[in-house]
């Protein structure tokens, strides 16, 4: 085998045969060149060691790593707050004020400088709605929009205020909550800088403003200016007298009042109460006891806003005439009228409950609060159907049931028990109302539309459905009825009232609006000669009355929101 030798001397390469030796032989310099270590770094250095960013700005930091010529001069950044300083592949963001502290650190060794950066904050440089008129109605809830300025701080702290929070109120979360038709002023102002904006919001209550057309309306129709009292027919055509449906027509007057606060409306109670007094030959007892309890239950109301002591006196005196009509036939209950008729009816019976029960919140005597109880029971247990809801009309003792059922029997019912359930606070009660109001939106409905209640005609029974729905309302607002029920039966209101207002009501230019039977289809004339000619009466029209009142009291209590 052979072998061969190299010889290396002053870069020039010998060969030859036999064993190889390399030998470097060169200069000391090159011999220390070819043998040194890597080089390493020892340092970094950042040229600014403080800087200043706007929020928004961009940029990079200078740095320096130590030696110049180290053979792994590669870094890494890391920012000790990003939510003032983001950090992406060398990049400085400032995200937000504050102060971060940006690291340089190198791959080699891990030596770090660090540079503080400061975003400083700008402030809050004003407030503005972003407009300046706003309109609301009882059936929404709404936001007024805003803007901050500068935009990045759009999550500052604001306050808000009402200059007429009887108009609209403003919760601390911005949201408007209507109270009254009208306009208020809406201010919202940056808790830091106090800047601040205002915007005008109108309130617009489309149900109230069809109530006061309605009631105006009844008022200027029927109003016997002369005597006091409202007359049956409209527009000075059969002014003759008659009392139960003066309590209606009150009834009406009443919740616009309570709706409004308006004097308008306010200046009638004592003239009807001096009108109708003398018509009833200078007392409000009668031969009929409905009649009686009807009367007392507006002149009730009038009490508890006036509390005028002629009005509870004449109360007072009306509710001793009615216990006197209960007698034992037939289990108990009262009479329908004097003069040895024994039939006992559910209307001379369950508005003398509602009486008894309001009676007794406004004087704590437990004497009508038993009346109260025993009256309901008797309707109860004698006239009201427990497995349909039905409240029949009433019974001739000993036991000659009238199985027809009226409107009005079911909602008086259904009125007791929501006033007895305020005194004890049993869901019996609830319920009872329940089975009563359903029966009746469910039965006695209109053949052509069965949302709407059936057309009594222009009589006595012209009233009927407006007191069933006066009452219905009640139940509505009661705070025992659970959601379902509640929002069910306002929507039954509400469109019953529509279909009055839209379809039925007689709109003449410069007349008041009037209001037949049927709250489908318009009244055939508007001037008849009597009442139970085709036209419209005053019981007509109260009934609608107090159909539209409830839509308006239900609207203002934000059962209509959309």
């Amino acid at each position: 085998m052979k072998k061969f030798f190299v010889k290396i001397k002053r870069g020039l390469v010998i060969f030859g045969t036999g064993i190889a030796f390399l030998t470097f032989a060169t200069s000391c310099e090159e011999e220390k060149e070819n043998n040194s270590a890597p080089i390493a770094v020892t340092g970094v250095s950042l040229t600014e060691k403080q800087v200043t960013m706007a929020t928004g700005e961009t940029r990079r930091l200078d740095y320096t790593v130590i030696p110049a010529n180290a053979d792994n001069p590669d870094v890494r950044w890391e920012s000790d707050n990003t939510a003032v300083i983001s950090i992406n592949l060398g990049v400085l963001t400032a995200v937000g004020a504050g102060t971060a502290n940006i690291s340089v650190i190198t791959w080699d060794g891990g030596f770090t400088d660090v540079c503080e950066v400061i975003v400083p904050f700008e402030g809050i440089t004003g407030i503005s709605f972003n407009q300046k008129t706003f309109e609301v109605s009882f059936s929404e809830r709404v936001t007024l929009p805003y803007t901050i300025t500068p935009a990045t701080e759009s999550d500052r702290n604001v306050t808000w205020s009402s200059s007429k929070p009887e108009i609209a109120e403003v919760g601390e979360d911005g949201v408007i909550l209507p109270k009254f038709p009208g306009t208020t002023i809406i201010t919202v102002t940056t808790e830091e800088g106090n800047f601040s904006d205002n915007c005008e919001v109108v309130v617009t209550g489309y149900w109230f403003m069809i109530a006061d057309s309605s009631t105006r309306s009844l008022i200027n129709a029927y109003w016997n200016s002369s005597s006091n009292f409202f007359n049956r027919g409209a527009n000075g055509f059969e002014v003759g007298w008659e009392y139960w449906p003066q309590a209606h027509c009150l009834n009406a007057v009443i919740s616009a009042y309570e709706r409004t606060g308006d004097t308008y409306y306010r200046n009638y109670f004592d003239r009807w109460y001096t009108g109708v007094r003398a018509a009833n030959t200078n007392r409000f007892t009668n031969n009929f006891y409905d009649d009686m309890q009807w009367n007392a239950l507006a002149m009730l109301r009038v009490y508890n806003i006036t509390n005028d002591p002629k009005w509870l006196n004449e109360i007072n005196t009306v509710w001793t005439d009615i216990k006197g009509g209960w007698n034992a036939q037939a289990g108990g209950g009262i009479l329908w009228e004097k003069n040895n008729n024994p039939y006992k009816s559910s209307v001379s019976n369950s508005p003398a409950s509602i009486l008894a029960s309001r009676l007794y919140q406004l004087g704590k005597n437990e004497s009508d609060r038993t009346w109260a109880i025993n009256i309901y029971n008797w309707v109860k247990t004698t006239l009201y159907n427990s497995t349909t809801g039905e409240v029949y009309d009433g019974i001739t003792p000993p036991n000659t049931l009238n199985t027809t059922v009226y409107s009005y029997n079911n909602g008086t019912f259904l009125g007791a028990a929501v006033e007895l359930y305020k005194i004890t606070g049993d869901m019996t009660y609830i319920n009872d109302a329940i089975k009563a109001a359903d029966y009746t939106i469910n039965n006695l409905v209109n053949g052509n539309d069965t949302g709407l209640l059936r057309d009594w005609g222009t009589g006595d029974m012209g009233l009927v459905n407006g007191i069933f729905m006066h009452y219905l309302a009640e139940l509505v607002l009661c705070e025992g009825l659970n959601a379902v029920d509640r929002a069910k039966y306002a929507e039954f209101i509400r469109y019953n009232a529509e279909s009055l207002w839209n379809k039925a009501a007689l709109k003449t230019p410069q007349q008041p609006t009037l209001f037949g039977g049927s709250w489908l289809n318009k009244p055939a004339h508007a001037q008849p000669n009597n009442e139970n000619g085709g036209g419209v009466s005053f019981k007509t029209q109260a009934s609608g009355a107090m159909l539209i009142e409830a839509a308006a009291l239900l609207e203002m209590n934000y059962l209509f929101v959309d």
